[in-house]
């Protein structure tokens, strides 16, 4: 049951929605607003970001470094509060 319950709600979760996006020609993209309000290739950059740090986390989390996986979650808050700022503009 939970894990019908999981991948159920799969769809609704935006990041899953842009990973698709990223596989997806411009003129196919949904009108929602997350795609409009935001440029393609910003949206494209921030959920390869965001990939990026979950596949770091999974890597970390199923080696002997498991022990560091707290610590890194608590590293990923200052990387999204002053690193994240720089590759994005507020435009």
């Amino acid at each position: 049951i939970f894990l019908y319950l999981g991948v159920s709600t799969l769809s609704g979760v935006q990041m899953c929605q842009r990973i698709k996006l990223l596989l997806m020609p411009v003129k196919y993209h949904p009108s929602v607003g997350f795609v409009r309000k935001v440029r393609t290739m910003q949206m494209h950059k921030f959920t390869l970001i965001q990939l990026a740090c979950l596949i770091i986390l999974i890597v970390i989390k199923s080696t002997a470094a498991s022990l560091a996986f707290p610590f890194m979650l608590v590293l990923l808050i200052p990387l999204r509060l002053n690193v994240m700022p720089r590759f994005f503009d507020n435009a």
